[in-house]
């Protein structure tokens, strides 16, 4: 499993880091970073096909949640960007899901403090193809 870690300063105070990058190829299945629990609160549960791309964004109140994961699972014939923004900073980060792959981002604060802000998701593709995806995001 590809793992990378990037860690932003926002201002002088809030740094938001957006770690756990898992790869692309890893095994196309709900259960590594698609599932909801009990207590999370579910910003985005999507599906997605067609040459348009997905473009969902959410906010997170300042005493919601600690960390955010945003999942994307493609089953399109092509390779899709998936993009996630912190859009209140600029601060953002793209990786390549291949065809029948998934990737998990997750966005958290170093000192365990709460998130917040705006984020958007933005999926797509840049050879044209169908695309057929699944987007989750949650907080908890």
């Amino acid at each position: 499993m590809k793992t990378k870690f990037l860690t932003l300063v926002l201002g002088f105070v809030m740094m938001v880091s957006f770690a756990s990058l898992s790869s692309a190829s890893s095994e196309a299945s709900d259960s590594s970073g698609g599932d909801f629990r009990n207590l999370d609160t579910i910003y985005i549960d999507a599906g997605h096909s067609g040459k348009t791309g997905f473009d969902q964004s959410f906010t997170l109140s300042p005493d919601s949640d600690k960390n955010l994961k945003i999942w994307v699972k493609n089953d399109g014939s092509g390779s899709v960007q998936f993009l996630v923004e912190h859009i209140d900073s600029g601060v953002q980060n793209t990786e390549t899901v291949s065809s029948g792959g998934q990737l998990t981002m997750r966005a958290y604060m170093p000192d365990g403090s709460y998130l917040y802000g705006k984020f958007r998701v933005y999926v797509y593709t840049t050879d044209g193809s169908e695309m057929n995806i699944k987007v989750r995001a949650r907080g908890y």
